[in-house]
């Protein structure tokens, strides 16, 4: 990541007794600089310019097998440049603080992928921004920081969230009982449209599951019309007639019902409009949000003979 979304390391050593590292000085933080305004949010494209970089420097992490394990605004600066410090999503921002990561990657089993686990016992992030899965104990793979990013940008674009001001020993578990309770629609209350979508998306993904990272940076490209595009495939959908909650491309399908005839009528204007919408139809999976909760599960505790409850958790949190 050296240089690649992430500071740039000059030099690791012994300073007399002292482990030095020198590396860029960089601006704030996300989290200074949503401070840093007077109503405390930031606005619909700074977001989404913040939500494009975050996808696209998580895609550069994940592909190198390791997943973060603690998204949030303190752990992206923005650049130390003149002028505006988030307007180019190309070097605008940085990833820092990868002391939570872990990998995904298992190159000794078919997949590729590690295997799943849990230990209900032990929560590793940052309970504000945690996927609900981090907060069982869950081992974490690509769809937990895409889950907590949504929950950042969230936060960036309203200045708080629903499951803030918790406190006592079991907050975790009441921040997580939350987490799980609220339907997507009044999770992403006050946020732009395109939030319950990325929502939608990134709980629907299970654990071994490649996200759509193009998908995602397709949300957040409002300057080409993200939503318009969103909503082009729900009427897709809707013309097939289709109930599915997620739908991929049936496009063969529809070639093979096409007669020669129907083919041959159709005028320039529609088939240059068919071929553009096609490879949007190919390539990304839709899922709609619904009014109905993010998650239900059930908790098994793994501590019976002691009979300590979940509640009391190993806590791991920068």
């Amino acid at each position: 990541m050296d240089g690649n979304g992430a500071p740039r390391v000059y030099y690791t050593g012994m300073h007399g007794r002292y482990y030095v590292m020198v590396m860029d000085l960089l601006g704030p933080t996300l989290q200074r600089l949503l401070e840093s305004k007077p109503n405390r949010h930031l606005s619909f494209d700074q977001v989404m310019i913040i939500g494009t970089k975050c996808v696209e420097l998580l895609r550069n992490l994940h592909a190198k097998g390791y997943v973060h394990g603690d998204v949030k605004p303190e752990n992206f600066l923005c650049s130390p440049s003149e002028g505006s410090t988030i307007s180019d999503p190309s070097k605008g921002l940085y990833m820092i603080d990868l002391g939570l990561a872990s990998k995904w990657r298992d190159n000794s089993r078919a997949n590729g992928h590690i295997s799943y686990g849990q230990r209900v016992d032990h929560f590793s992030g940052t309970v504000r921004y945690a996927s609900v899965n981090a907060h069982l104990g869950r081992w974490l793979s690509r769809r937990d920081d895409l889950e907590s990013l949504g929950y950042m940008l969230l936060y960036l674009f309203n200045g708080s969230l629903p499951w803030q001001g918790y406190c006592g020993d079991d907050k975790n578990m009441q921040v997580c009982e939350t987490k799980g309770r609220l339907t997507i629609e009044s999770m992403c209350r006050g946020a732009p449209e395109i939030m319950q979508y990325y929502i939608a998306y990134v709980k629907n993904l299970k654990f071994e599951d490649r996200p759509q990272y193009d998908y995602l940076l397709m949300l957040f490209d409002s300057v080409n019309g993200g939503m318009r595009k969103v909503r082009t495939l729900i009427e897709q959908r809707s013309a097939e007639n289709t109930d599915k909650d997620s739908w991929e491309d049936d496009s063969r399908d529809k070639e093979t019902t096409a007669t020669a005839g129907q083919k041959r009528k159709r005028s320039n204007n529609e088939a240059s409009a068919e071929t553009a919408s096609e490879p949007v139809a190919k390539k990304y999976k839709l899922v709609v949000p619904k009014r109905i909760k993010t998650h239900q599960w059930v908790i098994i505790s793994t501590s019976a003979r002691t009979g300590n409850s979940p509640n009391t958790q190993c806590y791991t949190s920068h």
